[in-house]
């Protein structure tokens, strides 16, 4: 892959549908302005559609879309609740496994991140 494609991952269970979409928007609006040649992937507006149409859908068919998605990236971006958040939590482990560059809200150096 080429291309810079930025996976967003935060906390999301918890929160209303309204902070969601906004802390997740804040940050894909701060990355495009960052980073304009890359491709943004919002987990929030990639299932915004599944969750009305399919109420049933479960966490894990959630996270398995989202490590999909996440597997296609070259970059994950994590907001400042990441840690909250055990599939944020779980993105994290799949990023480092995959070796790819890992960017912080905040702009947080790493290893501070994860000591």
């Amino acid at each position: 892959m080429s291309k810079r494609r930025i996976y967003i991952s935060g906390k999301v269970s918890g929160k209303s549908e309204a902070c969601m979409h906004n802390d997740f928007g804040i940050a894909e609006r701060r990355l495009k302005k960052k980073f304009p040649d890359a491709e943004i992937i919002n987990p929030v507006d990639m299932t915004t559609g599944i969750a009305k149409n399919c109420p049933t859908f479960t966490h894990d068919e959630y996270m398995d879309l989202c490590l999909t998605a996440l597997s296609t990236c070259t970059t994950i971006y994590l907001l400042i609740d990441w840690t909250q958040s055990e599939g944020a939590r779980q993105e994290v482990t799949e990023a480092i496994e995959l070796g790819m560059e890992i960017l912080t809200e905040g702009g947080y150096e790493w290893a501070m991140v994860v000591s």
